[in-house]
């Protein structure tokens, strides 16, 4: 029998790689799943998952230390809504385990019928109105799960059942993995600034501003948490045991968007806060009549542009899709927010533009909350009857380009056409079921074609550098 040898240079595998591969498999699964399309889609499906996982963790830490003090300890999520009851129960897998989070009635593993986990996580709620129940229900209130293979959500669960929440250790590391996701995601959203403000940049104004414990400090449009993420270490380094409580009441926050509610929620989570005090609402929402001394803070930490809304231009659309690298900000009253803030589904039309491009369109499926400039026009359609995607296809098809030319009205260097022109375009419109078949098979058709132009290009790139070695060996006559 051979021997089993062992190679000298072989090291053990650290904790830091063992979560850094484990958070890259679960990423490698998602991007196979056709549900998700970028690192816009698969950061916060991958959040609310590790949310859960850490929810979970966290419960067993509080059960086993009321055991030990002979006390009782209220669960904030019950049986079977767990991760334990559910994430890890492989016979719980595939399309029951989709439907289980995604409807609002549902098969629970145990074979009774109640509410979706999803749904079961936007109802909790605390007799105070300020417990962890109330932190869960604000994390989920939009969340949706956009994986539509039950195979591939099951693997990746058990990709997250690998970490380990309740290990110190692990949780100091995932904290600093978080912070380069959020940063992979702020490339990924165009460098628009949305997601993420540079971390040198928020450590330094924190250190200038020197807050110290027991003042309040609050960011009213705190994105990500990345001002009171580091507030809060700032304030840690010199903060006792007994100086606990007063740090974790100390740091408050404002989110009116719900993608980068539950990120800031997360983050804060994995760096150390127990019940994170974020805000839903829009900060700019009271007038100051209304507020009252309760309502005063010491410090205010924030990046300023947050606190508008991007507004989408006539730039924005290109192709039939979004390009959000070159956003303006405004800030809007309610009055304006409630005329032209966008919903999802939301077709936008450039009525004014060159008799070329007059007509130009993309749907708005973004998360978050953007309104739109006054030369685009915004239809909103009945989605019971009509598949956005499909009604913006035809816009701009060439069917739809060439009513776009015939109903313009030509100005000085510009065209214009109106909505009442656009609004009687006559569109055949099979039933919605066909719709949506169509629009997968165009989705399809684009990610070919997408692969193609990649490979393309990597051709063209290859010849262009084979070319002069070709050139010369034929001067040689070596050919």
């Amino acid at each position: 029998m051979a021997k089993r040898t062992t190679k000298q240079n072989d090291k053990p595998v650290t904790t830091a790689q063992k979560l850094g591969s484990v958070v890259k498999s679960a990423r490698d699964i998602m991007r196979t799943d056709k549900g998700l399309n970028g690192e816009l889609d698969r950061l916060p499906q991958l959040t609310w998952i590790m949310f859960l996982k850490l929810l979970d963790d966290s419960e067993k830490l509080h059960e086993v230390e009321a055991e030990l003090e002979g006390i009782s300890y209220k669960l904030t999520i019950q049986p079977p809504y767990r991760w334990r009851d559910w994430a890890a129960n492989e016979n719980f897998t595939g399309d029951r385990l989709k439907s289980f989070i995604n409807n609002d009635e549902a098969i629970l593993p145990d074979g009774t019928k109640a509410a979706g986990l999803l749904a079961y996580l936007r109802n909790l709620k605390s007799k105070t109105g300020r417990d962890r129940a109330d932190v869960i229900a604000k994390v989920f209130k939009d969340v949706t799960n956009r994986m539509i293979s039950g195979t591939l959500l099951w693997d990746v669960l058990n990709k997250v059942n690998d970490i380990h929440f309740d290990k110190s250790e692990e949780v100091n590391l995932l904290s600093t993995l978080y912070e380069s996701m959020l940063k992979e995601m702020r490339d990924a959203a165009g460098d628009s600034g949305e997601f993420y403000t540079p971390r040198p940049v928020v450590r330094f104004i924190v250190q200038v501003m020197e807050p110290k414990l027991g003042e309040t400090i609050f960011d009213p449009a705190c994105g990500t948490g990345g001002f009171l993420v580091e507030a809060y270490e700032y304030l840690k380094k010199n903060c006792s045991a007994q100086d606990w409580q007063i740090l974790q009441k100390s740091i408050i926050g404002g989110e009116a968007k719900s993608l980068p509610l539950m990120l800031a929620h997360m983050s804060l989570l994995l760096h150390g806060f127990e019940y994170p005090d974020i805000d839903d609402g829009n900060s700019l929402r009271f007038t100051l009549s209304e507020m009252g001394e309760k309502d005063w803070v010491d410090v205010i930490l924030t990046n300023d542009d947050k606190l508008a809304t991007p507004i989408l231009r006539m730039g924005n659309i290109q192709k039939g899709c979004l390009d959000l690298r070159d956003l303006k900000y405004l800030h809007l009253n309610d009055k304006e927010r409630e005329r032209l803030l966008l919903k999802k589904g939301d077709i936008l039309v450039n009525r004014t533009n060159s008799a070329e491009l007059v007509g130009k369109c993309a749907v708005f499926e973004i998360e978050g909350e953007y309104a739109f400039a006054s030369y685009i026009i915004r239809l909103r359609l009945d989605q019971n009857k009509a598949e956005p995607r499909l009604v913006a296809a035809y816009i701009n098809s060439p069917s739809g380009r060439a009513y776009m030319f015939s109903e313009r009205k030509q100005m000085t260097g510009q065209a214009n056409v109106n909505a009442q022109k656009l609004k009687a375009m006559p569109i055949s419109l099979p039933s919605l079921s066909e719709q949506r078949r169509i629009v997968a098979y165009l989705d399809e058709l684009q990610i070919k074609g997408d692969t193609m132009k990649r490979m393309r290009e990597r051709a063209m790139k290859e010849l262009d550098a084979l070319l002069p070695s070709i050139l010369d060996k034929a001067f040689k006559g070596e050919l």
